[in-house]
């Protein structure tokens, strides 16, 4: 899942990446035999689930923002243009957003 690139910038580190279609795997997964390998895919599986749910639950323009940002990477200025904001409430929707998801992630890990 895509969404769940994001989460390295709501831990607070920067990540850029393209949005890829899912698609069905062609031949069988490897078999991981060590099993802390297989506790971090499903740690990963469940944190893109749990992220995926809070992304959905951001107002709409905050939504819009990050889809726009960290999806399909496209600069501020044409958020704002397409949004018909300013950059500065462009930037300040992805601050609260951002934040938003910093604190539930945190809330959920407490």
């Amino acid at each position: 899942m895509a969404r769940g690139a994001i989460c390295g910038v709501v831990a607070g580190h920067r990540v850029t990446f393209t949005r890829a279609p899912l698609a069905a795997p062609t031949t069988q997964p490897e078999v991981l035999s060590d099993d802390l390998e297989l506790a971090a895919v499903d740690d990963q599986a469940e944190r893109q689930a749990l992220f995926a749910q809070l992304l959905d639950r951001l107002p709409p323009d905050q939504r819009r923002v990050l889809e726009g940002r960290f999806f399909e990477q496209r600069s501020i200025r044409e958020l704002a243009q397409e949004l018909g904001r300013s950059e500065g409430a462009v930037k300040q929707l992805q601050f609260r957003a951002l934040e938003t998801l910093r604190n539930h992630m945190r809330d959920r890990h407490e």
